[in-house]
C-alpha cells in the first residue's frame, strides 16, 4: 500500500507569500495614488500662487496705465500739433525759396523807394539762422539831407509805406531802423541807414 503524505507547511508558505505580494502591490498602489494626488493638489497650489502674482501685477500696470492716461492722451496731442506745425514750416521754407515771393518784394520796393533815398545793398536770407527774430532781409541805403523835411521823417515814411504794402509783407512780421548817420558824401551832408525785415 502506497503511504500519502500531505505537506501543509509549504501551501501555507506559499499562501503567506501570496498575501505579502498582495499587500506590497496594493501598498504601492495606494502610495502611487496618494503621491499623484499630492503632486496634482501641489502644482495647483503653485499655479495658483503665481496666478496670484501675475493678477496682482496686472491690477497694477492697469491702475498706472488708467492714472497715466491723461498724459499720454497729453503726449499724442502735442506729437500731433508737433506734426501739424512741421508741415507748416515745411510748407513756410518753401514759399520763402520761391523766386516769385522775391521778386514781386523788389518790384515794390523799387517802386517805394522815393528819390531822395538810393538803396546801397541789399541782403536776402530765405533761410535764416533760428533766432527769436528772424531776418529775412536786411539794406543799406542812403538819404539826402534836406531842411524842408527831417531826415528821420523822411525814413520813417519810407518804412511806413513799406509796412503798408500787403505784397511787400507778405510772409513777414515787422520792420526796423537798425541805424542812421549822418556823413559826408562828395562834400555834401546825407544820412545813411541800415533796415532789416523779420
Amino acid at each position: 500500500m502506497k503511504q500519502i503524505t500531505i505537506n501543509l507547511l509549504g501551501n501555507s508558505n506559499l499562501l503567506s507569500k501570496q498575501k505579502r505580494i498582495k499587500f506590497l502591490l496594493s501598498s504601492s498602489y495606494i502610495f502611487l495614488w496618494l503621491f499623484s494626488v499630492f503632486t496634482i493638489f501641489h502644482i495647483y497650489k503653485t499655479n495658483r500662487f503665481i496666478s496670484s502674482i501675475y493678477l496682482k501685477e496686472i491690477q497694477k500696470i492697469s491702475v498706472e496705465v488708467t492714472h497715466q492716461g491723461p498724459k499720454f492722451e497729453r503726449i499724442r496731442l502735442l506729437n500731433r500739433q508737433a506734426t501739424f506745425l512741421e508741415q507748416q514750416c515745411n510748407e513756410y521754407r518753401q514759399v520763402l525759396n520761391r523766386p516769385s515771393l522775391w521778386s514781386s518784394k523788389m518790384l515794390v520796393l523799387s517802386e517805394k523807394t522815393p528819390d531822395n533815398i538810393r538803396l546801397e545793398k541789399l541782403d536776402v536770407r530765405t533761410n535764416p539762422s533760428r533766432k527769436k527774430n528772424k531776418e529775412y532781409m536786411r539794406f543799406n541805403g542812403i538819404a539826402k539831407v534836406s531842411s524842408k523835411t527831417t531826415d528821420k521823417d523822411r525814413l520813417n515814411q519810407f518804412k511806413k509805406s513799406l509796412e503798408q504794402d500787403a505784397t511787400f509783407m507778405a510772409k513777414m512780421k515787422k520792420i526796423s531802423i537798425l541805424e542812421t548817420r549822418i556823413e559826408n558824401n562828395k562834400n555834401k551832408p546825407v544820412m545813411t541807414f541800415t533796415m532789416a525785415i523779420y
